[in-house]
């Protein structure tokens, strides 16, 4: 039988790890969660999925679901990207905060035509096109 001997000398020396905060990333990674489970509900009620149907199909319990929408606990990346790819969209849709702003500016319009082809009426949508073209002009 092998025993493995713990060296609690070695241990000791060791420095803690460096607290987030001294590095000034606590904060952006409170924003990066903040996003991400507001994100995930908001996306999730999008697709017309309930808290439920989105457990069911990603492997995942309902309260699993209403702990990462609620912030009560962290989504691993695996399971954010399965959740993603349910709902049809990129990982990187929640990741924005990451990106910067270009990228953030790109999904945004991304987002807006998504929004924009759930709208059946073509008069309506000519109607927003003309509007879109008036604000761009004057703001130009």
């Amino acid at each position: 039988m092998n025993i493995v001997h713990f060296n609690h000398a070695r241990m000791s020396k060791r420095k803690p790890p460096t607290p987030l905060r001294t590095f000034g990333l606590s904060d952006q990674i409170s924003r990066i969660d903040r996003d991400i489970r507001w994100k995930l509900s908001s996306m999730r009620e999008d697709a017309g999925l309930s808290r439920m149907e989105l457990a069911r199909l990603s492997g995942c319990t309902p309260h699993e679901i209403a702990t990462y929408e609620t912030g009560e606990n962290k989504i691993s990346a695996n399971k954010l990207k399965v959740i993603a790819e349910l709902l049809k969209c990129d990982i990187s849709e929640f990741l924005e905060e990451l990106a910067g702003p270009m990228y953030r500016s790109g999904t945004e319009y991304a987002q807006i035509a998504k929004q924009l082809d759930k709208i059946k009426d073509d008069e309506i949508k000519d109607c927003l096109n003309h509007l879109i073209h008036l604000i761009a002009a004057r703001v130009a």
